[in-house]
């Protein structure tokens, strides 16, 4: 059983517990691995959706998979998942399947090389440049709207420079 903690001489909560407190979620069990500190609501825990053919990895565009609030890779491809609700930020591998930190809201930040492995590029983002679900690559960003019949477009965001990405998230995808 977890030991029980008082916040503010509030009543007790668990010190596993997820607590909001005037619209504020704070987290954290208080132990040195698991300091209590304020959510980042920019940010979501979820499962990688397990029966894919791939891993997931940093950098990958994301859509919800089902009801549960597992992920799977985005696309803008004819029966795809156009609707991208994120990007992946980082994996912990030591679940089966694996948990990953997917972030939809404020400035997306991955490094120039995690960037490649998502656009295909070198360099990384191009500042100015609207990304768009890839309708060939799940998982995949693309500088050109899809366009072929019944493909998606679906754009995630806009760069603002190199490694920083400007969501425009939830995608609200349009049918070709």
């Amino acid at each position: 059983m977890a030991d029980v903690s008082r916040l503010a001489g509030s009543r007790s909560v668990d010190s596993e517990a997820i607590v909001q407190v005037d619209g504020v979620t704070i987290v954290g069990d208080g132990t040195s691995d698991d300091p209590v500190r304020l959510a980042d609501p920019g940010q979501t825990q979820a499962t990688f959706l397990p029966d894919l053919p791939t891993s997931p990895f940093v950098g990958e565009v994301v859509s919800s998979a089902d009801e549960s609030g597992a992920v799977a890779p985005s696309s803008a491809g004819v029966g795809g998942r156009p609707a991208a609700i994120g990007v992946i930020t980082a994996i912990d591998d030591s679940f089966d399947p694996p948990s990953v930190t997917v972030r939809g809201v404020g400035l997306i930040i991955l490094s120039a090389q995690e960037w490649d492995v998502v656009t295909g590029g070198t360099g990384g983002l191009s500042a100015g440049v609207p990304y768009y679900v890839s309708s060939t690559q799940i998982g995949h960003l693309v500088t050109v709207k899809p366009s072929a019949s019944g493909t998606f477009v679906a754009q995630v965001g806009v760069a603002l420079n190199a490694t920083t990405l400007a969501p425009s998230l939830p995608a609200a995808p349009v049918v070709n």
